[in-house]
This record gives structure tokens, sequence and C-alpha cells, in this order.
């Protein structure tokens, strides 16, 4: 008897890594082809850090979030090398300029957007002493004629051109450290806001696991497999700032692998959520409580990052085609990396491909791409907005921004 369950454990093991190991090699997508877009199209504007997300501001502009983010997750936020910081990105005269901001000083600053209807800017931000929390700016700007001026000067270099003056902090028991990823403003004095991680970042990053607790080690280790097996972890956030306090409470039931970029529509009824290990981005009805209840979802051909809704009311988000080059792998699971020749170039580590994808649900679910890069001026695309005639892609691993024309 013992021997017949033990054989049968055998083989249910057995069949579990295999299903594992073939879960791995289609999202790692190894076989993948892709098209590039000439690199000639594009060009780089620097900055001290790496500029995980973007969002629209303005006719033609967009406001960058730079931060550490290598290093929070290598040895905490508070080795960051660069504080957090705010960049003013002009695709058209090809320029970045930093925005002062006042309030609490910032470690490592992540997802962000910025709301045309309250001029209110929503941050993530990475802060081991003090605590996970968002961070909200009200946007002051100079007025129209000295914006034109400053434009007819060569760009925003010729003087200040944003002020981000802090409004409050919100914190909650329910973010984990290192776990939340990008956030979006809701209807009224709301916003919402995902979690990317189930766990919480060990304090002191990856360095910091060797004086974690057994619980935190474990989780550290199941959390790959799990992800693999695309169980569903992840939760919605939403946040209320009244007067009365802020109070977050998880949004919906429905639950993602890997919860990631968020927007919504202009006024406030639907709201998107990027899963970036299923691939899918779920279309989900705010309900007149705040909850969201999920509509619907679409396959992305892509993993899809940050996301943001452009003017014309179709999503514009940063597209990951290879999983096996992004640094997530590269640095936690090494063994699933790989170099290769896709396209005619060679890709891997630190040369990881990256693009924008529009994709329109109300022609139901239309999906295209509008940049295609391999990743030798910015390895590891994770946000694209559409600014004019060009599009502007923004990293979690590479320095600067890349605007590329369409």
């Amino acid at each position: 008897m013992l021997c017949r369950a033990l054989t049968f454990l055998v083989v249910v093991v057995a069949a579990l890594i295999g299903w594992l190991v073939n879960s791995a090699i289609v999202t790692m997508a190894y076989d993948r082809e892709l098209t590039f877009s000439d690199n000639a199209r594009c060009r780089s504007l620097d900055a001290p850090t790496s500029c995980e997300d973007l969002t629209a501001y303005g006719e033609g502009l967009a406001i960058a979030s730079c931060g550490d983010l290598l290093g929070l997750f290598a040895n905490g936020s508070a080795s960051a090398e660069t504080p957090g910081a705010f960049f003013l990105v002009d695709p058209g005269k090809l320029t970045m300029t930093k925005i002062e901001a006042t309030g609490p000083p910032l470690d490592v600053v992540h997802g962000l957007y910025y709301s045309k209807r309250s001029a209110r800017l929503y941050v993530v931000h990475h802060n081991e002493r003090a605590g996970e929390s968002v961070e909200v700016y009200d946007v002051v700007e100079p007025a129209a004629s000295a914006l034109e001026r400053l434009r007819h000067l060569g760009g925003f270099g010729a003087g200040p051109a944003l002020e981000l003056k802090h409004a409050l902090t919100v914190r909650s028991p329910l973010f984990n450290n290192g776990a939340l990823n990008d956030v979006v403003e809701g209807d009224g004095d709301e916003f919402y806001v995902t979690e990317w991680l189930p766990i919480a970042v060990p304090k002191g990053g990856k360095a910091g696991l060797a004086s974690a607790t057994l619980d935190e080690r474990l989780s550290k280790e199941f959390l790959a497999p799990m992800q693999l097996a695309h169980v569903r972890m992840t939760k919605i956030l939403r946040c209320t700032t009244a007067p009365a306090g802020p109070r977050c409470e998880v949004a919906t039931d429905e639950r993602f692998v890997m919860a990631n970029g968020i927007a919504t529509s202009d006024d406030r009824s639907t709201f998107f959520v990027a899963d970036s290990v299923a691939d899918t981005i779920t279309r989900l009805r705010r309900a007149p409580d705040g909850t969201l209840v999920k509509v619907d979802a679409v396959q992305t051909p892509y993993t899809v990052d940050n996301m943001e809704t452009g003017a014309d009311g179709a999503l514009y988000g940063g597209s990951v085609p290879l999983k096996y080059t992004c640094r997530e792998v590269c640095s936690n699971a090494p063994d699933l990396a790989a170099t290769k020749v896709v396209g005619g170039r060679e890709v891997g580590c630190g040369r990881s491909p990256g693009g924008a994808l529009r994709v329109s649900f109300e022609d139901g679910g239309a999906q295209t791409e509008l940049v295609m890069h391999d990743g030798s001026m910015l390895s590891g695309v994770t946000a694209a907005l559409k600014v004019g005639g060009a599009v502007v892609l923004g990293s979690a691993e590479a320095r600067g921004v890349l605007v590329c024309e369409l």
C-alpha cells in the first residue's frame, strides 16, 4: 500500500514538474520571432537613473517617474544611488527637465498618474524606513504666456516648467514593502493601486534575505513556481482620501498573477489592469460604491507593463515580447534567461527588446504594434506613451527614456 502511494506521489510530482517546465517554455516565449523598427528613428534622453513609468501631461508632453528600482530589489530602498525624481519630457524638443517637488524626501518612485480632472499627480513610493506609500502632489504650472515663452526659447531647460506641491501621503497595512506597482485616480477622493507581488520585498532587498524569517524565505522561493503556474494572488486596492483620513481596502474579488499597469477611462467608469505574467488586460466596471467588477479581458501578444488611456480612448502600454531577456528573470531565475538572435539581432539580459502596443476595447480588443525596439538603446521597456508624432519609452533598468518617431 505504501509503495503504491509513493508511486502515485512520484507520478504526480513528475507530472507537475513536466507541466511547470512546459509552462515556463510557453511563458518565456523562447521561440518567438520579432520584426524590429529602425533604431535610426529613436533618440535617447538621459536621466540620472531609470524611468519606469510615464504619464501624459498637456499637449505633447509627458511626466516620467525615475528611481533606482534595481537598487531597491538588490539592497533595499535606502541603498538607492539617486533619490527618486520626476522629469518633464518634451519629445518634440527632445528635452528632459527635472521637476522640483516639495514634501518628504523620496527613496524610489515607481508607477505614476497625472489627472487632468484634479491637476494632481499620484506616485507609488517605496521607502522601507517610513513605509510603502502613495504620494499625492498638486501640479502647479506657469501662466500660459510663460509656458509658450519657455517653448520658444528651445525647451524647458530655460527655467522651471512645473512644480509639484505635496498634498498628502497615504499608507496602509495592506501595502507590503516594495509590492505596489501602479496607481490611477478614481472618481472623487479615491485612487486605485496595483500589487505586482503578493508578498513583501525583504527589507534590504535580496541581500536582506539572509536575515529574513523562514516564512519570508520560503515565500520568496515559491513565488516563481506559483507565477509560472499562473496562480492568481495579487490584488487591486482602493484608497479614499477624504478629510476623515485615508482608508484602503481590496477593490475587487478579481485576482491576478501579477497585477501591473492600471488605467482608466476619462469618465472614471471603466478601469483596465494588465497582468504581466498571464499576458492579459482585464476591463472592469466601477460600481457606485467604488468596487470594481470584471467585464471582460483580452489576451495580448506580448506582456504589457504600464498603460495609459490615450486621447482616442485606446490603451497605450509598454510591451515586453521576450520574457527570457527581462530583468526579473535574469536576476531571480537565471536558468530561464537566454541570449539568442531574433529578427537578425542579438537579444538577451541587458538587451531586452520592448515596444509600444495600442489596444482598443471599443474595436473588440484590436491591437496594433506602434514601435518595437531591440533593446540596444533602452533595455527592458516598462512604459510607452504616444505623444504627438512620437512614442516615448521608459524602462526599469536603463537610464532615461527613448523617443521614437512614428
